[in-house]
């Protein structure tokens, strides 16, 4: 069932950056698809605030974990705006998984078996093949191309950041407000950045 629900998590996330790709103003279409959850899960997140009493520790985890969702999704808009979607979202996916898996071996002590470490080196091949570094020639996009992949390396650091610090701060606050922390950030940052622009 688990395995299940990831795969369906995966869809969901995959279709979602499929029409933000699509969308003429990236910011403000991110705003509006994390609008409802944010608005339906605030009072659960207001009530555990009000029951937890936050440790210091955990509360630097939650700011770092906001600076890094912001920067993921300024830097998610950009890459869309520069690359292709078959290319982006494969690199900025595979670098969080790629980031995630080391750091967590590093950091917190996990291991992994060696069909792991298969499984690890195979994501470092793809990333390479992907990226179209094996295959590069000068052309007219090279710029571009250059460019919206550096942005999607940008955002799977992002990726990789957030998803360390959630780790921490669910050992504290339940998994609902985690999500909820997420869905703010989601909400205000390109809500801040479109007014931004507005006024530039």
């Amino acid at each position: 069932m688990a395995f299940l629900l990831v795969l369906f998590s995966g869809f969901t996330h995959a279709v979602w950056n499929l029409f933000t790709k699509r969308s003429l103003n990236k910011y403000v279409f991110l705003w509006s698809i994390h609008i409802v959850g944010t608005v339906i899960l605030l009072p659960y997140f207001i009530i555990e605030l009000l029951q937890v009493e936050l440790q210091v520790e955990t509360v630097g985890y939650m700011v770092i974990s906001a600076f890094f969702q912001g920067m993921y999704f300024i830097f998610l808009s950009k890459s869309y705006s520069y690359g292709d979607l078959s290319q982006t979202y494969p690199i900025m996916r595979g670098t969080g998984v790629m980031l995630v898996t080391l750091l967590s071996v590093v950091l917190f002590g996990d291991s992994l078996s060696m069909a792991g470490w298969i499984g690890f080196c195979c994501i470092l091949a793809g990333l390479f093949i992907i990226s179209g570094i094996v295959n590069r020639h000068a052309n007219q996009g090279e710029s571009a191309h250059s460019i919206s992949i550096l942005y999607a390396i940008v955002v799977g650091i992002c990726v990789a950041g957030y998803t360390l610090m959630d780790k921490l701060i669910v050992q504290q606050l339940s998994p609902l407000s985690t999500l909820e922390l997420s869905n703010i950030n989601y909400v205000i940052v390109p809500f801040s950045t479109s007014l931004n622009c507005a006024h530039t």
